[in-house]
């Protein structure tokens, strides 16, 4: 079937949620490809949602309607017509798959796009899977159909839902924070895919922080602020990336985690094959690969979140604790505990509940918590934010609270998974400033990222992960010279 012709058109457009504003006065004819920048909590998430039909403009008495759909040049303010044909790839979407249908097949993620419903609710015709099939195999899924989607990393969980999108054949297809989570390879991929999605009729529209790898798409340019939408010049936006020297190797303190042969299996599939590792109070380790490498994995077992197969062995601080009580003095950041929350939970709540290292029914809190965390969030600059419901946040602004929570507790080991992912660069900055006042000489700290220079002033050891393997692991300085870093680089060896 033939996409038909799509835009929106908004006029005066104000969204609150959470009793805030987040949207004011938004006019808009997206009648063309569009990039929207803007800094975390601008405005972004919410637009595209808008867009999308997943929330209502707030209608004046008096005035027009504030937003309309033109599907082949017939005008409707009911998105009801227009909806079949728009599709959002947004992070909460992955948020709520994981936590919802951890166990979903992929082949089912993707098919059920193509018949334009959540999930599977009959028999998929052999159309579609000849469909998916074609969709995966573009964007390197093909390997991974059978897999459940909780085994996927959140590179390829971002690839999955874009798939997922593109299936369904739409002409307004809305992409939220576009690069979140990939490599290189995979932004390369995904780049073609919204070219090729561009060309065949569909209307893309993405929003990022930085637009120096956009697709090859001509496309309207606009910034958003404070809830305000503005044109701007097609000026590139390009991270400063400055080059620091690393931390020098300490020597070894107390050992906080300490693995002997351990892997991992789901589903008959392996995700991380055996290995022996120590992580001592001092050190700082980045994990870097390729996504699907087993980053996210190698970090679950470090905080306890997962399990090693049978044979493996985990110790966690000395003298060696359980795993509920080693979760007390662990604290985390990562995406498998973002979308885990529940959205009417306030920041101060949120927060709080890193005391208990779960997210279930809270504890008792000790002496004093209340305090350490009004501090630590004055230090964070987000004790205006203690009141409002984490729903009411975008995905940065919830990154910096998961980090409080993480830390409020004083942990001796910090595992964060993807930090700085869906942070614009100032608050790049800014964490990555955190982060070395964090690293002290009692704590180890393990962090996977794909933006290893932000983190290259505290490093002290790095492992590098390929198709759940080891091809790496040693002192920052040694690894970071050798073939596999230089290879994951993209660097000349």
């Amino acid at each position: 079937m033939q996409r038909p012709s799509l835009s929106v058109h908004l006029r005066q457009a104000q969204v609150r949620l959470g009793g805030r504003a987040i949207l004011r006065s938004i006019d808009l004819d997206l009648t063309a490809h569009a990039f929207i920048h803007g800094d975390n909590g601008a405005g972004k998430t919410t637009l595209l949602r808008l867009l999308a039909a997943e929330i209502w403009p707030q209608d004046l008495p008096g005035r027009p309607p504030a937003r309309l759909y033109s599907i082949n040049g017939q005008h409707s303010a009911s998105p009801l017509a227009a909806r079949p044909w728009i599709r959002l790839v947004a992070p909460h979407q992955a948020a709520w798959f994981q936590e919802h249908h951890p166990r979903l097949p992929v082949h089912d993620l993707l098919a059920a796009g193509a018949m334009g419903t959540p999930l599977l609710y009959g028999p998929v015709p052999e159309h579609v899977h000849a469909d998916v099939g074609t969709v995966a195999e573009k964007l390197a899924l093909a390997p991974l159909l059978s897999r459940p989607i909780h085994t996927l990393s959140s590179g390829e969980m971002q690839r999955a839902l874009l798939g997922r999108a593109i299936l369904g054949r739409p002409s307004l297809l809305l992409v939220d924070e576009w690069q979140l989570a990939l490599d290189p390879p995979g932004m390369r991929l995904v780049r073609r895919i919204l070219e090729d999605e561009a060309a065949q009729g569909a209307c893309v529209v993405l929003t990022s922080h930085a637009e120096d790898t956009l697709p090859d798409i001509p496309v309207q340019h606009c910034t958003i602020r404070c809830g305000e939408l503005r044109p701007i010049p097609t000026t590139r936006f390009r991270p400063q990336r400055g080059h620091r020297a690393a931390r020098p190797t300490p020597q070894p303190g107390p050992v906080r985690v300490a693995m002997r042969q351990v892997a991992v299996t789901a589903g008959g599939n392996t995700l991380l094959e055996p290995l022996s590792w120590q992580g001592n109070a001092g050190e700082t380790w980045v994990v870097a690969g390729k996504n699907g490498a087993g980053k996210s994995t190698f970090l679950q077992l470090v905080s306890g979140w997962r399990h090693p197969a049978p044979g493996g062995e985990i110790l966690r601080l000395e003298p060696a604790l359980s795993v509920l009580l080693a979760k007390e003095r662990m604290g985390v950041l990562a995406p498998w505990l973002t979308g885990a929350m529940e959205p009417a939970t306030t920041v101060l709540q949120a927060i709080l509940s890193g005391f208990s290292g779960s997210l279930g029914r809270p504890r008792p809190l000790p002496p004093g918590a209340h305090a350490a965390a009004h501090t630590l969030a004055q230090s964070f600059g987000i004790e205006a934010w203690l009141p409002l419901p984490v729903g009411s946040l975008s995905l940065g602004q919830m990154r910096l609270v998961h980090l409080a929570r993480a830390v409020v507790h004083q942990p001796l080991v910090l595992v964060l998974d993807e930090p700085f992912a869906g942070l614009d660069a100032p608050w790049q900055h800014r964490l990555a400033a955190l982060l070395a006042s964090l690293a002290t000489d009692e704590r180890l700290v393990v962090v996977a990222t794909h933006h290893p220079h932000h983190v290259a002033a505290i490093a002290t050891h790095a492992m590098v992960l390929d198709g759940g393997r080891v091809s790496a692991m040693g002192p920052w300085v040694e690894v970071t010279k050798g073939p596999s870093w230089r290879h994951l680089m993209g660097e000349s060896t």
